[in-house]
């Protein structure tokens, strides 16, 4: 595996892509949801003994909620409101586990906390910085399609998208 193919498939694993196929211009295709049909057809691809995988039990058949209930189908305000809540669940998470690690390091005895932190915290978190640095130039093509257009959130969101010029944003 080359070093390209390696961090384009650590930077799959760390932004919860569920998988890739290449295309036929070269770039990588990422699939929303795996669905039962494409279950079904994996299931019946020969293994490496050309025999099918009878193995893959096929997922139960969920049926899709009703669009309205999305925080995108609701009023301007709603959508703000959910932003601010969402913003708010996040700093809290955030402090609880500040707090968290807090406890931690005064459990440990005197130097421990530190060392793990500074000796293991770097090479994890750049990894997942690189990774997710190379991704954004080897598959720009995902990470251009995920900016939300101009006016999202109830009118938060005013960055305007990579190439709205050319679709009219």
């Amino acid at each position: 595996m080359s070093i390209q193919a390696a961090c384009i498939y650590a930077s799959l694993i760390f932004h919860g892509a569920a998988g890739f196929s290449p295309s036929s211009r070269g770039s990588v295709v990422f699939p929303r949801t795996t669905s039962a049909s494409s279950v079904r057809l994996h299931s019946m691809l020969p293994d490496d003994n050309n025999t099918p995988n009878n193995l893959v039990d096929m997922p139960p058949s969920i049926a899709r909620p009703d669009p309205s209930i999305l925080i995108s189908a609701k009023d301007g305000s709603t959508q703000q409101n959910a932003v601010f809540a969402i913003t708010a669940a996040i700093t809290l998470g955030t402090c609880v586990i500040v707090s968290l690690l807090n406890g931690v390091e005064t459990i440990l005895p005197a130097g421990w906390f530190a060392a793990w932190r500074d000796y293991t915290w770097p090479a994890g978190l750049g990894l997942i910085f690189m990774a997710a640095g190379v991704s954004h130039f080897t598959v720009s093509d995902a990470f251009c399609s995920i900016v939300p257009p101009r006016g999202t959130w109830g009118g938060l969101w005013q960055v305007p998208a990579p190439g709205a010029e050319e679709l009219g944003l």
